[in-house]
């Protein structure tokens, strides 16, 4: 399985929450964590895009997409993570790294992925 390979894995990770894409889309799991200022790592595993945001007090601050064998990072990286729809998502209470490259709130972050998702519509 994807999720247990690769520089996303979760294996070996405790896992509190996941599920499908297709039950709960992205900017809604997004909004729980922030709701919650939930701490840990989101692991996106898609068979188009694979990727972790990692998140304190319920704020992003790392976020890492691989899609079409290029790595997206930061906010370029949470929109491409933002965009899948079908495959599945792990919350864990590991940080995937200490690094900061977001530094939007959850709340921003959304009103840019839907002001992106509109241009492109046009």
């Amino acid at each position: 399985a994807p999720e247990d390979e690769g520089p996303f894995s979760t294996k070996g990770k405790s896992v509190i929450f996941g599920g499908a894409l297709s039950e709960m889309p992205g900017p809604e799991i997004l909004q729980g964590i922030e709701f919650n200022e939930r701490t840990g790592s989101l692991y996106i595993h898609s068979p188009r895009v694979n990727g972790v945001m990692v998140f304190k007090g319920g704020r992003p601050t790392f976020s890492e997409a691989i899609y079409k064998d290029r790595t997206y990072l930061g906010p370029k990286a949470l929109y491409q993570l933002l965009r899948v729809d079908k495959g599945d998502f792990r919350f864990t209470s590991e940080i995937h790294t200490g690094d900061t490259n977001v530094t939007l709130t959850v709340s921003g972050a959304l009103l840019e992925f839907s002001r992106l998702q509109d241009e492109a519509s046009v």
